[in-house]
């Protein structure tokens, strides 16, 4: 069976679920990108516009939408992550529009990845990106938080519009992070991905 749209859970191009968005299924995976995404992604310059419209607050899922509005980075963290493996698994990729402060790195990071699969019509079946060890770094101020995490993403299926199994992803074991994010409209999200963590974060 041909490899997935290979999304990695979260290294440094691709938010929370990406570090490589590869060529579709059935053709060779690409070398993984490193550092931040630092331009807009192809035809689109967010995730919404690449696939359905932006989602309305009542398609997010209750479990989430307390971590969402959590006045604390690490909860609110949190819920970006599971916001968005719920987008990638669902297909509701308006909902990436969500996690993301608009114009960022990481923005343009996602509206690729949401270009490539509302294109093809595929979701990643089972995609979770699974937070654990979030820590707030000492440079962070009231309205800038550095945090250190480790993710880690359990095996997920990529599934066709009609609903076939077309490719299988493996687990990836944790990897260590820094996300930065700060607050839009009163709710924290995700401005950059930073390689790698300090010792000790």
């Amino acid at each position: 069976m041909a490899r997935a749209v290979v999304l990695v859970v979260l290294a440094t191009a691709g938010l929370l679920g990406a570090s490589l968005l590869s060529r579709p299924a059935t053709g060779p995976a690409t070398a993984p990108v490193t550092g931040s995404a630092s331009g807009p992604a192809p035809a689109a310059t967010s995730a919404a516009s690449s696939g359905p419209a932006a989602a309305s607050p009542g398609a997010i899922p209750a479990a989430l939408q307390e971590l969402l509005a959590a006045s604390g980075p690490e909860d609110a963290v949190r819920g970006l992550a599971g916001l968005r493996s719920y987008a990638l698994s669902t297909g509701n990729l308006g909902l990436l529009d969500h996690v993301t402060v608009p114009a960022s790195s990481a923005a343009a990071a996602d509206a690729a990845i949401a270009f490539r699969l509302a294109e093809s019509g595929h979701v990643l079946e089972g995609f979770e990106a699974r937070l654990s060890l979030v820590a707030r770094q000492p440079e962070s101020t009231a309205e800038r938080a550095v945090l250190s995490l480790s993710v880690a993403s359990p095996p997920y299926r990529e599934r066709d519009a009609a609903g076939t199994v077309v490719a299988e992803a493996a687990a990836v074991g944790e990897q260590r992070l820094r996300l930065v994010l700060v607050p839009v409209a009163g709710r924290w999200r995700i401005q950059e991905i930073l390689s790698g963590a300090p010792e000790g974060g």
